[in-house]
This record gives C-alpha cells, structure tokens and sequence, in this order.
C-alpha cells in the first residue's frame, strides 16, 4: 500500500471551496489586520468586508505571513494523519511564507514545501497538479521535483480597474496612480514564473469591462500550446454586468474543458483592491 499523502497549500491558491472538497486540500490560513482587529483570511472577514471598510474609513488592511512556529503545528498536525505532506506555497518573491515552511519542514520527516513562483489561482493550477499526481500514486517527493519544473509553464496575470489600492499600501506612487486613473488606464500585471515576481505587461484605455475582454485575448493569443483542461477567472469584488459579460466571453472561446470561477482571497484583495480579475492557465 502506498504512503497517505496531505495536499495543503496557503490561503492564497484562491480554489474554489468545491475544488478544495474535492481534492481534500489542507490550508495554512494567512492573518489580517483591519482597523485593530484582527481575522482570518476569507474565513472571519470577506473581501467585500475589505472594500466596504477602506471606503467608510481609508483603512488599508495589513497582511501577515504565517511564521514558523504556525507552520509547524499545521505540518505536526497533517503527519499525525499522513505519511507525508506535499505543500504549496505563495511565492518566495512576494512573501516569506516559503522560507518559513522550509524550516518548519526540517524539523520533520516527509514534509515538502514547493515555491510555486506564483500567486492566487497560479498557486492553485500546481495544487491541482498535485492532486492529480497523488491520485496517480507518486510519492511526495517525486510530486515536488514535478511541480518544480511545471511552475514554469504556469500564466498567472490580472487586470486592475485603478492603482488606489496599490498606492495606499505604498506599492506605486500617488502620483502614478491618479495619472492612471485620470487617464483611465487599466494596467495589466503580469508574474514572472522564473523568480515569482510582478512586472506590468499591457496598459488599456476604456471602460473596464471592454480592457478586460482584450486582455483575456491578448493574453490567449500569446501561446499555442494552452493546456485547455483547465482556466481559472478569479477576481475580487466585480460588477455583475463585467462578470457576465467576461464568462460568455471565455465560453464562447470553446476550448477549456473546465472554466472555474474563483474568489480572491483577502490577502489577495488587500493589494489589488475591487474591480481586478485574472485569468490562470496553464502551457503543455
């Protein structure tokens, strides 16, 4: 009989909750700080909670990373069950949560933490990788050395309505961010696979709902060996006419044999704030 196996990843893959179920998907729940109090992410406070807050009071919520002591007791706790754990985590290049795994996993045995070089439903596209791999009956550590190598072939990428958000928590200028907005400039953000950081691809001009039916082409029309079994749309808060019209959009393509609709999680919304949707697939 083959060894048991614990799939779990952060709070940041952004699956849905019937994936999760599925593929019995362990989470390492990240913290956030709102106004003094603080919550788990997307269990006690809600991405809507998020914008409705920073709108009434200009708040913007702080992000914490689970430490190494977190990690330890959520990996103690999974190989009181399992023979081994694969985890998936956010990117080294955005977080510390890697390394902190990392020497969570030393102090135990069959525990393997993977840097997906990747945020939100990326993250999730390799969790999934995983799952298929588990149910094919590979080891954990052959699982790792996989995902490793696919995390390359990972498209992560997400379009943002304006830049208040990114300027409140200091990651562009005011100044940027009112001349975007002025303009009505929807930038287009792109992760890098090979270091798991963030640049800026394409900047759109126009109603929301017009860039981002470009965008999901312009970013299609860049490969032509798409993985089609599966494409994730997931976004923070949206207006329901730009959410219809994106998923007749992606529909009317007729290739994915699976679309997913996901919500962001918390942290995710905490930096990219309302109105910012991505689409995540994967190459061959």
């Amino acid at each position: 009989m083959g060894q048991k196996i614990a799939l779990s990843a952060d709070s940041t893959c952004d699956l849905t909750e019937e994936l999760i179920e599925e593929n019995d998907v362990h989470r390492m729940f990240f913290h956030i700080t709102v106004d003094g109090e603080e919550y788990i992410d997307s269990q006690t406070i809600t991405a809507k909670d998020i914008e409705r807050i920073y709108i009434e009071k200009k708040v913007l919520p702080k992000t914490a990373a689970a430490n190494v002591s977190d990690y330890l007791t959520f990996f103690s706790e999974l190989k009181e069950q399992y023979d081994e754990v694969i985890h998936i985590n956010l990117s080294s290049g955005f977080s510390s949560t890697y390394q902190n795994a990392v020497l969570a996993s030393r102090e135990l045995e069959g525990v393997y933490c993977v840097d997906s070089h990747n945020l939100s439903s990326g993250c999730g596209l390799l969790v999934l990788k995983a799952a298929d791999m588990i149910k094919e009956g590979l080891g954990a550590k052959e699982i790792a050395e996989k995902l490793n190598e696919l995390r390359m072939n990972v498209h992560t990428s997400f379009i943002l309505s304006d830049l208040s958000f990114l300027a409140a928590g200091g990651r562009c200028s005011a100044a940027a961010a009112f001349g975007a907005n002025l303009l009505k400039i929807k930038p287009c953000i792109e992760v890098h696979q090979d270091k798991g950081v963030m640049d800026v691809g394409n900047k759109y001009r126009g109603d929301y709902t017009s860039c981002a039916i470009k965008y999901i082409h312009d970013q299609l029309d860049k490969y032509d060996n798409i993985d089609y079994s599966r494409l994730f749309f997931t976004s923070t808060t949206l207006e329901t006419k730009t959410e219809e019209a994106i998923l007749k959009e992606l529909k009317s393509i007729g290739k994915f044999e699976n679309i997913y609709r996901a919500s962001a999680s918390c942290t995710i919304t905490s930096h990219c704030g309302p109105n910012c949707m991505g689409i995540l697939f994967m190459t061959k």
